[in-house]
């Protein structure tokens, strides 16, 4: 699950590390990259309806190891809550948490209208071509040349705009509760180590301190846990650090994978 605004170009490095070792997949969240818009609200329990019926559509084999960017952490968390599909571990990548808003200092609330309505300027100036002379593509730092310009182009369709707008709107009016996580699912946060440029009205060394607290939060909501810090990664750890997402997936599989062993193991019965 790629971050706002993302898609799974943003995987981009990681898939070729992973796919040499299980089947990788990633899909663009609808209206984003190249999927078309979906319904209404775009909640965290749509979001994650549309996602298992993709998974349940594609007919993937499970057990299922889930990996989320960012706002795709948040994604994640509920699609884990799902009973439909067998989760055999969680990996947040430099994750949102689910009381982000509350948790930042004063300022946030004023950075996130601003934010809001330049995606909602993007989406509706998108025929005059203006978006591209006053806006930044959304699509994140770092990535491959080859992929770049096909993320720049996807970055400033208005359907992209509309959607993060969507997105991010709900997330802030309705943000969801403390994730109902089985507690013994196995979970894995990366967290950065390189701090974020913040908006200016904020404090960066609050901001920055409450995002530290947040990731051990995120890594306190199983029993069967583990936090990282990447070092000197920042928050686009898929394209700064592949290496470190891959190995931290890989790690999940093959725990699952020797899970799966124990269980099909034969019973051996005493002479």
């Amino acid at each position: 699950e790629a971050g706002a605004g993302g898609t799974s170009l943003d995987w981009s490095l990681v898939f070729p590390r992973l796919a040499e070792h299980t089947t990788v997949c990633a899909y663009d969240r609808a209206g984003l990259g190249w999927s078309e818009s979906g319904p209404g609200p775009r909640d965290l329990k749509q979001l994650a309806a549309e996602a298992e019926a993709l998974l349940t559509a594609a007919d993937l084999p499970q057990p299922l190891i889930l990996v989320g960017h960012s706002f795709g952490g948040m994604v994640s968390l509920e699609l884990a809550a799902s009973r439909n599909l067998e989760v055999a571990g969680l990996v947040l990548v430099d994750s949102v948490h689910p009381n982000l808003a509350e948790r930042l200092p004063a300022g946030y609330s004023a950075a996130v209208d601003q934010q809001l309505s330049m995606l909602r300027w993007g989406a509706r100036l998108h025929a005059t071509g203006l978006p591209r002379l006053l806006f930044p593509p959304l699509r994140p730092p770092g990535l491959p040349s080859d992929i770049e310009p096909a993320a720049t182009a996807n970055g400033y369709r208005a359907a992209t705009y509309r959607t993060a707008y969507r997105e991010a709107r709900s997330f802030a009016e309705n943000p969801p509760d403390r994730p109902a996580l089985p507690l013994d699912l196995p979970l894995t946060v990366l967290s950065r180590d390189r701090p974020e440029t913040w908006p200016p009205n904020l404090s960066a060394d609050d901001a920055e301190m409450a995002w530290r607290q947040m990731q051990i939060e995120l890594a306190a909501l199983s029993r069967d846990s583990t936090h990282h810090i990447v070092e000197g990664a920042g928050h686009f750890l898929s394209l700064e650090d592949p290496e470190a997402v891959a190995a931290a997936v890989l790690e999940q599989v093959e725990r699952a994978r020797s899970a799966q062993t124990v269980t099909a193991a034969p019973r051996t019965e005493d002479p």
